[in-house]
């Protein structure tokens, strides 16, 4: 498996809501396992073997952004990372603006903190199962 994750560049040009949320999960990615990566933009390239093994995952909802390669990787599989740049966030009512600017919303920001608890709640199953200190 490999997770496909934005540049520092596309990162920082997220809009506020979405970035400050994506830097708590992927900060406690990266407690557990020692790896630095952008784990809520949900692009993955599985291999056979791979798409098998996230087809028995029992995680139903935007979390499996996070369990899926962890399930990969406690099942023995080799998971990768590479960063893209031009990776950007748009949803179709900003496609006319420069900007998302929708973060003055308090609405979406607890929508994206729910979203980012579920992310942090998925990932406990696995907490001590990968040593930060051999990735």
């Amino acid at each position: 498996m490999v997770v496909v994750g934005r540049t520092e560049d596309a990162f920082s040009a997220m809009p506020e809501r979405l970035r400050q949320t994506e830097e708590l999960v992927n900060h406690v990615y990266k407690l557990a396992t020692g790896r630095s990566w952008d784990l809520m933009f949900a692009i993955r390239v599985l291999s056979k073997e791979a798409a098998g093994v996230v087809a028995n995952c029992d995680e139903p909802t935007l979390a499996n952004d996070v369990v899926w390669p962890l399930l990969a990787e406690q099942q023995g599989l080799d998971v990768g990372y590479v960063p893209a740049a031009g990776l950007a966030y748009r949803v179709q009512a900003d496609f006319d603006s420069a900007k998302d600017g929708r973060d003055n919303d308090a609405s979406l920001w607890i929508e994206r903190l729910e979203i980012a608890g579920r992310h942090a709640s998925a990932m406990r199953p696995y907490l001590g199962a990968f040593s930060p200190l051999h990735h």
